[in-house]
């Protein structure tokens, strides 16, 4: 794919003589065929004086449902110069592990909830695979313990535990900034699984 913001000044376009504009400066014509997602990227390119890439003009043309090219323009500016950047004092600034950590933290109860409707599915196909209506409890503790090992080889930044209860499963997760735990229950209710929260 063209990439053109990555590295401006070493970007360089082979097989395609420049041509002069009005200005004086180097123009250049790129196609690229983006294979992912059947689009074709034309790009014209400016160089400043000192050749360093100074204005790039993208077209993407992509396929239409209706058989009508659907086209985008984007337009790049590029500025070479001394950056001055002002970071906030060392007290107001946090690291990125905490700052993954309390983003995780926003979403623990989501995390929570599609780890049980995980376990629910998963414990629904294996009594299906058995050719059995009815989920049993032994279906249950399965899917859960393969949800226990996924977890060990995929760790998340706030992990979950996974308990046996008489009555089915629990998913819970402890946000280590209100110390509130968020949990969904998996249970077994004629034949069928069931989420409940908290």
């Amino acid at each position: 794919m063209l990439d053109l913001q990555r590295n401006p000044r070493t970007t360089s376009v082979k097989g395609h003589p420049p041509a002069e504009t009005k200005s004086g400066q180097p123009q250049y014509a790129v196609a690229d065929h983006v294979a992912d997602i059947t689009s074709t990227i034309t790009a014209t390119l400016w160089l400043d004086a000192q050749g360093r890439l100074a204005r790039a003009v993208l077209l993407e043309t992509s396929p239409a449902t209706d058989g009508h090219p659907a086209t985008s323009t984007y337009s790049l500016d590029y500025i070479y110069g001394p950056v001055s950047v002002t970071l906030p004092p060392a007290g107001q600034a946090v690291t990125q592990a905490a700052f993954d950590l309390a983003t995780s933290s926003l979403t623990l109860p989501t995390q929570v909830l599609q780890e049980a409707k995980g376990i629910a599915a998963d414990a629904t196909t294996r009594a299906r695979s058995a050719r059995r209506s009815s989920v049993r409890t032994s279906d249950l503790r399965a899917a859960a313990a393969q949800q226990r090992t996924q977890d060990a080889n995929s760790p998340q930044l706030i992990p979950s535990t996974i308990g046996f209860t008489p009555a089915g499963v629990v998913v819970s997760a402890k946000n280590p900034f209100t110390h509130k735990r968020s949990s969904c229950a998996v249970l077994i209710t004629a034949g069928k699984t069931a989420v409940r929260n908290g």
